[in-house]
């Protein structure tokens, strides 16, 4: 696959969400985060 190519594809797949979902996205992970227990780590 040509370099090119390749790099047009990673930017459509970074660029496919709005900054709005992925903070959304991070928010949820880092709340989520928040609430583990002793025994979800194991």
């Amino acid at each position: 696959m040509e370099k090119s190519h390749t790099m047009l594809l990673a930017r459509q797949r970074v660029l496919a969400i709005t900054k709005t979902e992925l903070l959304d996205i991070t928010e949820d992970c880092t709340e989520s985060a928040f609430h583990l227990e002793e025994k979800d780590l194991a």
